[in-house]
C-alpha cells in the first residue's frame, strides 16, 4: 500500500484510519528517512510539551547528542512503556518493525526508536541493482550502517582515501553480480557496467571489520572541506527538519570561498501558527520575522551540536524559501535544480 507524501499534514493519521476501515493491519512500514524523522519529532514534541515527560524527553534527546545515557528510574521506565504504546497505536496498533531506504538514516534515529520499542532497519540499494545492495536484519543490526552487502554481490572500494573522523579508508563503492542490469530500457547505448562487469554506485562508503557498510554520501553531491572532511547536504537538511517548525531545508556552501554553510528553510506555518509560544510572542508585539528567527536559530544550534562537521551553520542570515523543495521519487533533494533558484529566498 502506498501513501501520499509522508510529511503532509495529518497524512499518517488519515492513511491509518483509511486502512483500518479496510480491515488492514499494518505490520511493516517501508519509508524514506524523512518519514522516520517526521514521526520521531512528532512523538518527541508530544513529550516535550508535557511536564511529566520532560525527563524522558531529555533522555531520548541525549541519544542524538551522543551523551552518556543514564538509568532513567522505575517511574520514567513506566512512562517510556506508555510512550511505546502511544507510538504503536499511532502506527495502527499492530506495527512490528520499519524499513528505511533511499538514503542513509542517522544511527541516532534508529537508537531513539529502539528506546521507544520500534526496530527500524536501514537498507541500501539502487534501481540498477534490482533494488537491494546491502541490508541490516532484525537480529543483526548496527545503527548508522546499511548492513552487510548481500552474498550474491562482489564489491570493492576504489580510489580509497583517509578522511578525518572515519576509522577506515573511504572509497567509491562498486558492485558486481547477477542482480545488476547491463543497460537501460529503451537506451541500450548507455551501459551500466564497466569493462570488468562492475557497477559504480556513485557513493563514497567504508566497511567495518564485521563487514557492515557505512555510506558517506553521493560523491557528486558532497562538499569537500579544506580539512579533508566531506559535508553531506542531504544529511544536514535532514538534521534541520527535525525541528517541529521546519517543513523543509537545504544547507549548502553558496560561494566557493565561504568558510560557513548557508541555511535555507521552508517553515511549517501550520504548526508555527498553532504553537502557544508563537501566539504569545505575536500578541506581545514581536514581529513574525523576529519570532521565526528565534525558533530557527535554536534549530540551527541543535543541528550544529550533533552534526559533527568542521564548518559552522551560519545564523548571520537565515534564508526563508517560498515553497517546499523539489524532490526525486525517492525523496532526495534535486540539488542542481534548487541551487539555481536560491535567489528566490529572502533573508531574515
Amino acid at each position: 500500500y502506498f501513501t501520499r507524501e509522508p510529511d503532509d499534514d495529518d497524512v499518517l493519521e488519515d492513511e491509518i484510519k483509511k486502512l483500518k476501515k479496510l480491515g488492514v493491519r499494518i505490520k511493516v512500514l517501508m519509508a524514506v528517512p524523512k518519514f522516520w524523522i517526521y514521526l520521531l519529532k512528532e512523538i518527541l514534541e508530544e513529550m516535550k510539551n508535557k511536564p511529566v515527560l520532560k525527563k524522558l524527553y531529555e533522555h531520548l534527546i541525549s541519544i542524538e547528542r551522543n551523551e552518556k545515557l543514564y538509568d532513567i528510574g522505575t517511574l520514567d521506565k513506566a512512562k517510556l512503556t506508555a510512550m511505546r504504546i502511544l507510538l504503536r497505536n499511532k502506527l495502527g496498533g499492530y506495527f512490528s518493525y520499519g524499513i528505511s531506504s533511499s538514503m542513509k538514516l542517522d544511527g541516532s534515529i534508529v537508537e531513539a526508536f529502539g528506546k521507544l520499542g520500534v526496530t527500524v532497519i536501514d537498507i541500501y540499494g539502487a534501481t540498477e541493482c534490482s533494488g537491494i545492495i546491502s541490508r541490516n536484519r532484525l537480529n543483526e543490526l548496527k545503527a548508522g550502517s546499511c548492513g552487510r552487502i548481500i552474498d550474491i554481490l562482489d564489491y570493492r572500494l576504489v580510489n580509497e582515501e583517509r578522511i578525518p573522523g572515519i576509522p577506515k579508508k573511504v572509497g567509491m563503492l562498486e558492485v558486481k553480480g547477477p542482480t545488476i542490469m547491463h543497460s537501460y530500457l529503451g537506451n541500450h547505448q548507455e551501459k551500466v557496467l564497466g569493462e570488468d562487469g562492475y557497477y559504480c554506485t556513485g557513493d563514497l562508503a567504508w566497511i567495518d571489520d564485521d563487514g557492515f557498510l557505512y555510506l558517506v554520501g553521493r560523491k557528486k553531491e558532497l562538499t569537500k572541506w579544506k580539512d579533508g572532511t566531506y559535508i553531506d547536504p542531504q544529511y544536514l537538511s535532514n538534521l534541520m527538519v527535525r525541528s517541529i517548525f521546519i517543513k523543509d531545508a537545504l544547507v549548502t556552501r553558496v560561494q566557493p570561498d565561504d568558510d560557513f554553510l548557508s541555511v535555507y528553510l521552508f517553515p511549517d506555518y501550520k504548526r508555527i501558527h498553532k504553537d502557544p509560544s508563537w501566539q504569545k510572542d505575536i500578541a506581545t508585539g514581536v514581529s513574525e520575522d523576529a519570532a521565526l528567527r528565534q525558533r530557527f536559530e535554536a534549530a540551527i544550534d541543535y543541528a550544529q551540536s550533533i552534526a559533527n562537521i568542521t564548518p559552522r551553520l551560519s545564523k548571520d542570515k537565515i534564508f526563508i524559501l517560498p515553497r517546499s523543495l523539489e524532490r526525486t521519487p525517492t525523496h532526495k533533494i534535486k540539488f542542481i535544480f534548487e541551487l539555481k533558484r536560491l535567489d528566490q529566498a529572502r533573508a531574515i
